[in-house]
């Protein structure tokens, strides 16, 4: 039985139901409105890449162009330029070869790992590791630079040191051992330029002590930290005690132990032995190739330069990052000391210093040779030198005076000079004779103390101007008859104007022997340089 109320109840429900199905049909709902996505930024080791190929080609306004604006508001185009290029100077580096190894780019900012091969004349090529930090700013990326992306570490006043240590040089000895040129002990005069307070004055002092002009030493240190300790010369023990004084008082100036070249107060050989000195400026791009840091001493003629490479070892060297307090804080690479070897000669010192006085102040040379292994016993030239000048370093002037004197006494007369051979060139003639000419060792030549077998205007004499008579070409050699080998020569030139000069080249004129000494080679004419002189 339904109560009243809940048929009102219902009838009300029944009303709202036939309401909601024939009303109106509701409105829809407003479309939901997507915000335009923004474009990823384009790949950023692009960028990195670009930048690392500009610093292979070393072209620094190129990479300096990629570095983002806040970089460029920290850093000129030449602090930036000045950053590599210094560093790359103070580490010896000649090239450098990048490569990426990754690339981390989450959004507007991203890594890119990298390693660079450095290729250097001390140390060969060795290789670091690095990052690099980009940032995507007014649509490009840009390098985020500081001076951790020439080498890690640097920064906040690190920066790199190359630091050497110079085996002692080796010894050249007789062949008994005795010394022709050893190590003398000297005291090395340096310099920290940083610490020096009136460097006018410091150059004056120190110009008329190492007998150098003010600007020579201001050179020796201009492209060098400041920090570090520069050599500017060495001077004797004696001189340096003489002069301790004046250089104590010089801020900056550090005196060292040095060891130089000794040589024989008796001037011994100094044309073969040699001399060592600085090496000149106009060569030290090449000594760099070498793996010389410039500032050496090395071989600058004998069996100094040729020996160089044994005589000198190898020298020892670090490469460093150290901090403003010249502490090292990474090795970047290094090179073990090589210790150096000894030179022993043919020479016999004693017998040479003999040849030299039998030569006297006669200007030539004189030549010993052993004659069944042909090495040289002595070589003796004039005028000559005193090596010992070149020891602590060879003024300017000096070193004028010795290459405009007239009688050359830098030439080494033995090994350089150029002369007619004379009489032993009879030798070369003889086997061409026999060889090519037809003749054997009986074939019979006159001898009437003159010869006018080129024309009756051009007589040519024997040395004995009686003549030999009829002589036969063996003992023609042996009495040294010039009128013979004028006839064979002529007999020869009849056959082949070839055959004579190149006769003398086979038996080694006109060539270089390969003496471990300066040489020239010398000339033997022939039918076409007759014709061009």
């Amino acid at each position: 039985m339904i109560r009243p109320g809940q048929l009102v109840m219902c009838v009300l429900a029944v009303v709202l139901l036939l309401t909601a199905g024939c009303g109106p049909a509701p409105l829809p709902a407003s479309p939901t409105v997507l915000p335009t996505p923004t474009p990823a930024p384009p790949p950023a080791d692009e960028v990195a890449l670009s930048f690392l190929q500009a610093w292979q080609r070393g072209d620094y306004p190129a990479m300096y162009s990629q570095l983002s604006p806040a970089t460029q508001t920290w850093y000129t185009e030449d602090q930036f330029s000045a950053a590599y290029e210094q560093t790359f100077e103070d580490a010896m580096v000649q090239g450098v070869t990048p490569r990426i190894l990754a690339a981390y780019q989450p959004d507007t900012h991203a890594e890119v790992a990298f390693s660079v091969t450095l290729h250097t004349a001390l140390f060969g090529d060795f290789k670091v590791r690095n990052q690099m930090p980009l940032s995507f700013v007014e649509g490009r990326w840009g390098v985020d630079w500081s001076p951790a992306l020439v080498l890690p570490q640097l920064g906040d006043g690190a920066h790199v040191r190359l630091s050497t240590s110079t085996p002692s040089r080796g010894n050249i000895y007789d062949r008994e051992g005795f010394g022709l040129a050893v190590q003398g002990e000297l005291v090395e005069v340096g310099i920290v330029p940083g610490q020096m307070e009136d460097e006018t004055e410091a150059l004056d002092r120190l110009g008329a002590i190492l007998q150098e002009s003010p600007t020579g030493l201001q050179a020796r240190y201009a492209s060098a930290n400041p920090e570090w300790y520069i050599p500017l010369g060495q001077i004797s023990v004696e001189a340096a005690q003489a002069s301790y004084d004046v250089l104590n008082s010089i801020p900056g100036i550090e005196l060292r132990t040095a060891w130089a070249r000794s040589y024989r107060e008796e001037q011994i050989a100094p044309h073969i032995v040699g001399v060592v000195g600085p090496i000149p400026s106009e060569d030290v791009a090449w000594w760099q190739e070498q793996g010389y840091s410039g500032n050496e001493t090395v071989g600058w003629m004998g069996l100094e330069r040729w020996g160089e490479p044994y005589l000198a070892g190898e020298r020892g060297s670090r490469l460093e990052i150290v901090n403003a307090q010249e502490q090292a804080v990474a090795l970047l690479a290094e090179n073990p000391p090589r210790e150096s070897s000894s030179l022993y000669t043919t020479f016999d010192r004693d017998f040479q210093a003999e040849v030299q006085d039998i030569l006297g102040k006669r200007t030539g040379a004189v030549a010993v040779l052993e004659a069944d292994t042909g090495r040289v016993l002595a070589l003796a030239t004039y005028p000559t030198f005193d090596p010992n000048l070149f020891s602590t370093g060879i003024s300017g002037q000096q070193w004028l005076d010795l290459n405009q004197d007239p009688h050359r006494p830098l030439v080494n007369r033995a090994t350089q000079g150029s002369y007619p051979p004379g009489s032993v060139f009879k030798v070369v003639t003889m086997a061409a004779g026999l060889d090519r000419g037809g003749l054997d060792p009986d074939s019979r030549f006159a001898c009437e103390g003159t010869w006018t077998g080129l024309g009756q205007d051009v007589p040519k004499p024997c040395w004995l101007l009686s003549g030999h008579g009829s002589i036969p070409l063996t003992k023609a050699l042996r009495v040294s008859c010039d009128i013979t080998f004028y006839q064979v020569g002529l007999v020869l030139d009849g056959q082949d104007p070839m055959a004579l000069p190149t006769y003398a080249r086979d038996f080694g004129l006109g060539a270089r022997t390969g003496i471990q000494v300066e040489e020239e080679a010398g000339l033997v004419p022939d039918p076409p340089w007759k014709i061009q002189a």
